[in-house]
């Protein structure tokens, strides 16, 4: 657990020093974060991450049978990386690693984030978990950086490149079909009354939680055996999804109410990825399958959670004072979800260890 601190730590570090000395120079900050982050979940050992011992052993295997349906992709990675390493698992590691944190700084790019907004969403894809989700379901979550990396494409009118890498995403894990979702969100007309409607519409699917995910495991009958698990069993979600979806509400409800929710396409859209995740986590607090398809949309909470702190922020006459606030709030409630989930240990990556001594 304090292995992982420490990292907070050397981000925090090197976020000083380019804010104050190379504030200009956010591309390098960008690789900065992308060769840490890669490197401290990419060089883990195999038993790091509930799942991961799965993904090192079919690795290992080359079992190209299983969840036939949807990994197309991820398949072709894995031979290719086998191929060309001698079934070297560290480096099939690395490589996904890699790639899931490179797809999601990669989106914080074409979003246009500063660097404020880039700290915060780094900080947040770190301490809310997005992050150390990847060392569990690593094949999920990059499926979920790409997605969110299409998504980009798809906001720029790019509807050639956004196909190109939403077809990727469901290569390498077949949930990613609902980030077809996230490109209705973008063509939707953005006002409150398609707020209210989609939150309502969405309230009442999730209401019939067990409908929906019996007609997604007709499609997909990989995912059979979460149906049981809505409410308990082993497969039911945990980790405090209920809060963490109440604080993405308390924050865009306070942006919607402070600010002009419908003021950019970029804005917009993450208010609205926001809301529509965090009731996906409120109401399927109990259901680790509807958590998985609420990352679809919080992908995009660490990018719209900064500019919110900005806009609401500039409506203050001592809005340096009213950002800090905020931007505390953000860091303390990270800070406290990090604790919390470390120290519960879930997603089985506590302690931390690694073949490859880099650090100490």
């Amino acid at each position: 657990m304090i292995f992982y601190f420490f990292q907070l730590a050397i981000f925090f570090c090197y976020s000083l020093f380019f804010y104050f000395v190379r504030p200009n120079f956010l591309r390098t900050y960008y690789v900065f974060i992308t060769i840490q982050l890669s490197l401290v979940m990419g060089l883990r050992d195999y038993w790091i991450g509930t799942d991961t011992r799965q993904y090192v052993g079919i690795f290992l295997s080359q079992d190209t049978s299983f969840n036939g349906n949807g990994v197309a992709a991820y398949n072709f990675l894995s031979k290719t990386i086998w191929n060309l390493t001698n079934g070297n698992y560290h480096v099939f590691l690395l490589a996904l690693s890699f790639l899931t944190v490179l797809f999601f700084i990669l989106s914080l790019q074409k979003l246009k984030s500063d660097f404020f907004e880039s700290f915060i969403a780094v900080f947040i894809y770190i301490s809310f978990y997005f992050y150390f989700d990847s060392f569990n379901i690593q094949r999920q979550m990059l499926a979920v950086s790409i997605a969110m990396f299409a998504t980009c494409f798809f906001i720029e009118r790019k509807y050639l490149k956004a196909l190109t890498f939403f077809l990727l995403a469901v290569g390498i894990h077949s949930t990613a079909l609902i980030a077809l979702l996230n490109f209705a969100l973008i063509k939707i007309k953005k006002d409150k009354k398609s707020l209210v409607v989609s939150m309502i519409a969405l309230s009442i699917m999730l209401a019939n939680v067990n409908i929906i995910l019996q007609l997604f495991t007709e499609i997909f009958s990989h995912y059979n055996m979460y149906i049981s698990t809505v409410g308990s069993g082993s497969l039911a979600a945990g980790g405090g999804a209920l809060i963490l979806g109440l604080f993405f509400i308390l924050i865009a409800g306070t942006a919607f109410f402070m600010t002009d929710a419908f003021s950019s396409k970029i804005y917009s859209f993450t208010f609205f990825a926001t809301v529509l995740g965090s009731l996906f986590y409120i109401i399927g607090m109990n259901s680790q399958m509807l958590i998985r398809i609420a990352d679809y949309f919080l992908i995009f909470a660490p990018v719209f959670i900064p500019r919110a702190i900005k806009k609401i922020s500039n409506r203050f006459l001592q809005k340096n004072i009213v950002n800090c606030f905020c931007c505390a709030i953000v860091l303390i409630t990270g800070l406290t979800i990090m604790t919390y989930k470390l120290l519960n240990n879930f997603g089985d990556i506590v302690p931390y260890s690694s073949d490859i001594r880099f650090w100490m």
